[in-house]
């Protein structure tokens, strides 16, 4: 799903801001470059599946149906329109309405007893339908889309968000080499117990973006890159942040030594520690968000790339030293260090990035929701 976004989404969102005038011509590209895009990963894994796998007709035709969720970035432009315009409750309202539908739907082919193609072909409707449905609403509203106006609009997107796609693939796998590199180093049994204790940080992750679509659109329609409006929502974007951070932080390291092994049982007693150790990745996750936005809107989007890659070399080495000796708490704390190193450490040591690397510092002792408006 990453590849099939190509990177587009902040460029998208930045771009409606700024230039509203040309927002037809805008979502068109973006939705052509994310069709084309579809439509290549598709092609490619339908026909790997028909060259590899040893699967039966059934086996095949689920595949195949899965594998159209590829399309569903493209029908996920329309909710970007909203986002622009700060209106994100409309994109949460419709796409409620139907996965309450569609949950509905799933109780009932269950009491039928439907095979799973059933309800494969079940997940590509919600995809369409939540696509259709956003999309309506934007029209409804005045939003258009120029699909041949988008295709000379497409170069310039996918020029600017290549590098935050490359940044995105090494960020998934600096996030997901700790279970890995503990299963190779110490086995199996120990990257179960990292799994499990993992699992209330991890689920935390998605918050902070939710709090960055919130600030997306107030911080790309000031004008100019160093304009005053701008450094005022940069500086209330990363005190929300930072408060956001604190806020999942505390409880889950507070609450882990009783919740973990209420969730999996007393042998995973041992858990506990590495889940208080692991959720302060989470405060440092939510600063390297807030930043990589803010450099997106400055035009220094591919500095996210060069941390992002230097997340990914960097973690290696980090496990390799701490895992043999620590285990899972190791590897834990080289996921502390890998976020704080990739989202804080190399943004103050480069030059051009030193003043928003200034600006987390001191959004670290002065957090406050106040200007989550």
């Amino acid at each position: 799903m990453v590849l099939a976004q190509l990177g587009l989404d902040l460029v998208v969102v930045r771009r409606l801001a700024r230039e509203p005038e040309r927002e037809a011509a805008i979502l068109g590209g973006a939705i052509v470059a994310r069709l084309l895009a579809g439509g290549m990963l598709w092609s490619v894994g339908v026909a790997v599946a028909l060259l590899m796998l040893n699967s039966g007709r059934d086996e095949l035709w689920l595949l195949v149906v899965l594998s159209l969720g590829v399309f569903s970035p493209a029908g996920g432009v329309s909710a970007l329109w909203f986002q622009a315009r700060t209106r994100n409750r409309v994109v949460v309202a419709v796409g409620l309405v139907v996965f309450v539908a569609m949950s509905a739907l799933r109780l009932g082919m269950a009491a039928r007893g439907a095979p799973l193609l059933t309800f494969a072909w079940i997940m590509v409707v919600e995809w369409a339908l939540t696509a259709w449905a956003v999309s309506w609403a934007m029209s409804r509203e005045g939003g258009r889309v120029d699909l041949r106006g988008g295709m000379a609009e497409m170069r310039g997107l996918l020029a600017e968000g290549w590098p935050l796609l490359v940044g995105a693939l090494a960020s998934a796998f600096y996030m997901k080499a700790d279970i890995l590199a503990l299963r190779w180093l110490r086995g199996a049994e120990e990257a179960g117990v990292f799994a499990a204790a993992t699992r209330l940080s991890e689920a935390a992750y998605g918050v902070p973006a939710l709090l960055g679509m919130v600030f997306m659109a107030g911080l790309s329609s000031g004008g100019a890159a160093e304009s005053a409006h701008l450094q005022e929502r940069t500086d209330a974007y990363f005190r929300a942040s930072t408060a956001l951070g604190y806020a999942l932080v505390l409880p889950m390291a507070l609450v882990g030594p009783w919740l973990v092994p209420a969730m999996f049982g007393e042998a995973y007693a041992g858990a506990a520690a590495v889940a208080q150790v692991h959720a302060i990745s989470v405060f440092f996750l939510a600063l390297t968000l807030a930043r990589g936005r803010v450099l997106v809107v400055r035009g220094r989007g591919r500095f996210t790339m060069v941390s992002a890659l230097f997340g990914a070399v960097v973690v290696l080495p980090l496990h390799w030293l701490l895992i043999p000796r620590w285990g899972p708490i190791g590897a834990a704390w080289a996921t502390v260090a890998v976020h704080a190193l990739s989202g804080i450490g190399l943004t103050l040591a480069y030059a051009p990035t030193r003043e928003v690397g200034l600006d987390l510092l001191r959004a670290m002792a002065r957090p406050s929701f106040r200007g989550l408006r």
